[in-house]
């Protein structure tokens, strides 16, 4: 009988030390995921604040939902939900401006441990446009023509050296038709994927 109770308590005892190592192994897991997303994240949304800021008016509450759209794609947030009643995100922003490029942001992540308790754990990441803007901001432009044959800017982006390449919708000029886009103006090329440095590039038309 001694043999069998020993047994059966050195069996919950490997039990609970295997839900224990579980425990803190899942959540120290959790915190490398959580870091990691929120870093890539809040440099992706800033990133794109110095192409959001010309294209369009830039706002701060466009700039958060981005972010969280981000964080909840990265982390699989719906599908964790489904799995996890206690899964919960909650962010609390310092600092989001997008005409500057700035966003300061702290995600606390709720979810729950294998020994069936709820766990916290949280990041906070800052990122800054303006720190590498100087070096790094190409101007891309997009030169058409008129009915007349003079040229005009048709469209200016300002994208970050790696950012993928922007391209306009296709201009129009009456009576012609428009074949694609050209650095010398007559032979047609693929744009690049990836911006690199300065460029113009003119329309073709026929």
């Amino acid at each position: 009988m001694k043999h069998i109770i020993f047994g059966i308590v050195s069996s919950l005892m490997v039990v609970l030390t295997i839900v224990a190592v579980l425990t803190v192994e899942g959540r120290n897991s959790r915190e490398r995921e959580l870091k990691s997303a929120l870093r890539s994240s809040v440099k992706s949304v800033v990133s794109e604040a110095a192409v959001s800021r010309i294209d369009s008016a830039a706002d701060e509450s466009d700039m958060k939902k981005r972010f969280e759209d981000i964080m909840n794609k990265r982390l699989k947030s719906a599908e964790r939900s489904k799995k996890d009643r206690q899964f919960k995100l909650k962010y609390t922003y310092y600092g989001a401006d997008p005409e500057k490029g700035i966003l300061s942001c702290k995600v606390d992540e709720s979810f729950t441990n294998p020994n069936g308790s709820v766990a916290h754990i949280s990041c906070t990441e800052t990122a800054v446009l303006e720190q590498e803007k100087t070096e790094k901001l190409m101007k891309i432009k997009f030169i058409s023509e008129k009915s007349d044959g003079s040229e005009y800017l048709y469209k200016e982006y300002e994208l970050l050296k790696g950012m993928d390449m922007k391209v306009p919708a296709e201009p129009v000029c009456p009576g012609k038709t428009f074949r694609g886009w050209s650095e010398s103006g007559k032979n047609v090329l693929d744009l690049p994927e990836k911006v690199v440095k300065n460029a113009e590039y003119r329309a073709v038309f026929s």
